[in-house]
């Protein structure tokens, strides 16, 4: 949606340092993308949900024993979990479904903030009211992850919802992929300030876009060959996907908690100096004249 010209003006009469036209700008411009994306992670869950109580536990567990080990150190967990309802619930959490919808709502939203509205040409008409440029990065970060939140809880209530519905309550508790759901919190923080920042060094969104989607398929590349090739492994810490593992999460409920705190913690750290980089870069740089 592009910015409305009423919702711009109406900033003239609300002074403060965050004025309520910019988080109702924030608000309707993301709210059509995040229905699509709330609709479609809940309904995942519960397919996925379905799908797995089709699996008949001894053809799958005779399956696992031929793989490879190799296999289990590209997968990140025990092979024989997978056995199991919560192993193979807990993959749900980086199904390319899930990470796919996580992946478009970050990059989407996050480009948005600066280089789409230079782009469209309405930075000028925004920049023109009594409005300060770091409002406009913090509005929309406060916007986006608190959806980006709610897209993580969804995607668990809707495990939970498809739990209850198999008859898989017995055998799975729902409150263990908890973690799992904040850890795609976490994820979804960093990758939404870092496109912020891009968005921020940038001037057209297609652009933007560009570079977060070639920055998040080097980032799994990194991580892929750390856990293929064991001389490699230092690599791993030059990802930030190293620090998102919903699905050992969900298997290790003991240390779960513990465990997606130190994750989150990093992903939150680099996520606030992303945003704090991007208000500087926005603060300072010049506006591009309009075509």
């Amino acid at each position: 949606m592009n910015s409305s010209p009423q919702l711009l003006a109406s900033a003239k009469n609300d002074v403060g340092p965050l004025p309520r036209a910019l988080w109702w700008k924030a608000w309707a411009e993301s709210r059509g993308l995040l229905a699509a994306l709330v609709g479609t992670a809940a309904l995942f869950q519960v397919i996925y949900v379905w799908m797995s109580s089709q699996v008949e536990l001894g053809a799958l567990e005779v399956f696992l024993q031929t793989l490879p080990k190799s296999f289990e150190k590209m997968l990140g967990i025990p092979l024989a979990s997978l056995a199991t309802p919560t192993g193979r619930l807990a993959m749900a959490y980086v199904h390319p479904v899930t990470i796919f919808v996580c992946v478009a709502w970050s990059i989407a939203r996050g480009s948005d903030c600066v280089s789409g509205e230079i782009g469209r040409g309405s930075m000028e008409l925004l920049l023109a009211q009594p409005v300060r440029r770091w409002a406009i990065v913090v509005t929309h970060a406060v916007v986006n992850n608190v959806c980006g939140l709610l897209l993580a809880v969804v995607s668990w209530l809707g495990t939970w919802f498809g739990v209850w519905l198999m008859g898989y309550s017995g055998r799975v508790n729902p409150l263990d992929f908890g973690p799992s759901a904040l850890s795609l919190a976490g994820f979804l923080f960093f990758l939404t300030a870092a496109t912020t920042l891009a968005s921020a060094c940038g001037s057209d969104r297609r652009h933007t876009v560009g570079w977060m989607c070639g920055f998040y398929l080097f980032q799994l590349l990194l991580k892929l060959v750390a856990r293929a090739v064991e001389s490699f492994s230092w690599l791993g810490y030059g990802s930030f996907l190293s620090a998102f593992e919903p699905e050992v999460l969900g298997i290790r409920p003991e240390t779960a908690l513990r465990d997606m705190a130190v994750n989150n913690g990093i992903l939150l750290a680099a996520g606030l100096l992303c945003y704090a980089a991007a208000v500087v870069v926005f603060a300072k740089r010049d506006l591009p004249a309009p075509l």
